[in-house]
């Protein structure tokens, strides 16, 4: 082939490849954590439709599941703690992860929620779930519970105004920490009676039963002190947490 043939067929390939045009560029993440999540995180209801909070089974008064933001569940009969556990959701699948109740776990049931009445249903044959001689059946084949509304105190994950990751985590079982990204500095416990919160215990060494009146709008949770917040002084990371400070809540 002489040095013409293989000039042209040189142009011919360019002017193909140009029309063409290049592949687009891969574009990676900046780091690890941008990488989308490709289900849910175990033991986690964030992020999800599954409601967490008190709720009722249909024909009781004091049969009662409470289901926390932090994924973990707690399950009473007349007051008394009768099983606590773990659960993730994916979609409209709610899956007990674990249990105290010797039962086995991984089983799956199917939700609605209409805003008040949570409904499950089994994935699968129902009789399949020996747990307990039918015990779990009782309370998850076909049965509805309805949300209470005993208090107006929100349940979830706050963020601290001004800061990006540092905040509160309220549960329904009268649990919350406070923590920063992931590390938890202080865990607590507290209640609520119309619209003061008292915290009842902590592990960061501070005097309990500290009060607090508190607003929320659906988003925004705001403290302030029930007496003179500098009493409080000596506990200075409870006295930055709730002297009129407002946390907003987040899905994430």
């Amino acid at each position: 082939m002489n040095t013409k043939s293989i000039l042209f067929l040189f142009v011919l390939l360019s002017s193909i490849l140009a029309a063409c045009g290049a592949p687009a560029p891969t574009v990676h993440p900046a780091n690890p954590t941008d990488m989308p999540s490709t289900g849910p995180t175990a033991g986690s209801a964030a992020s999800s439709n599954f409601p967490t909070g008190k709720f009722i089974k249909s024909g009781t008064t004091n049969y009662v599941f409470i289901f926390n933001e932090d994924g973990t569940y707690s399950r009473f009969e007349r007051n008394v703690t009768a099983t606590r556990g773990t659960y993730n959701v994916d979609g409209n699948v709610f899956t007990e992860t674990s249990n105290d109740g010797g039962c086995a776990s991984n089983i799956s049931h199917t939700f609605t929620f209409d805003g008040k009445n949570l409904t499950f249903n089994y994935v699968g044959d129902p009789q399949d779930d020996t747990c307990g001689g039918g015990r779990r059946r009782a309370d998850f084949n076909n049965v509805t519970y309805t949300l209470s509304e005993e208090a107006n105190f929100p349940n979830g994950k706050f963020i601290k105004a001004g800061t990006t990751n540092y905040g509160l985590l309220f549960n329904a079982d009268g649990t919350f920490s406070v923590f920063e990204g992931d590390h938890t500095y202080v865990r607590a416990t507290y209640t609520v009676e119309g619209d003061v919160f008292t915290e009842t215990s902590n592990t960061g060494g501070c005097e309990t039963n500290e009060s607090f009146t508190y607003t929320f709008d659906g988003t925004n949770l705001t403290f302030n002190y029930v007496g003179n917040p500098d009493a409080d002084i000596a506990c200075a990371g409870r006295h930055a947490d709730f002297n009129n400070v407002t946390y907003t809540l987040t899905g994430i």
